[in-house]
């Protein structure tokens, strides 16, 4: 007779008898190399909620949830960060840095621009002004607000 998966492997819903594998978890479960499910991922592994399993670390731009052990998203400020506050970055995209209040924020000549639904970091790039303007909104004539030395401000209003 045949027996679920779940008499085997507790909370598995696909699995492969001979070898005992198994290949997905009930919803809300994650996978640990091929042989456990866990609703939270046991230390020090940590969970995918893209993928529903337990891996070693978070990718570039997440951080651990330690309550859940779940990777989450840093703000898209961030390279990476210790929660998802755009004051709790770690380290900095290209082209910006790192305020000490934990926030990244462009080099001048430099504007941020946000990447609308991001689906894999960087979230948001420092990109260059256009040239001679120190601070800008974009690299539009007329988003910039002050110059570099050699350069002067010319308002087109």
């Amino acid at each position: 007779y045949c027996l679920p998966c779940t008499k085997k492997i507790s909370n598995c819903i696909q699995c492969e008898s001979s070898t005992l594998k198994c290949f997905k978890c009930n919803p809300e479960y994650y996978l640990l190399n091929q042989t456990n499910c866990f609703k939270v991922c046991p230390a020090p592994s940590v969970g995918d909620k893209a993928k529903m399993v337990c891996k070693t670390k978070c990718e570039e731009n997440q951080f651990v949830e330690e309550k859940t052990r779940i990777c989450e998203k840093c703000s898209s400020t961030c390279k990476t960060c210790s929660g998802n506050l755009e004051n709790q970055c770690i380290s900095c995209n290209p082209n910006a840095f790192l305020t000490s209040f934990g926030s990244c924020i462009c080099k001048d000549e430099y504007y941020m621009e946000i990447v609308a639904s991001c689906a894999s970091p960087p979230c948001s790039n420092c990109n260059r002004c256009l040239n001679g303007c120190k601070n800008c909104s974009s690299d539009s004539q007329g988003c910039c607000f002050s110059c570099i030395e050699g350069f002067f401000y010319l308002n087109f209003d």
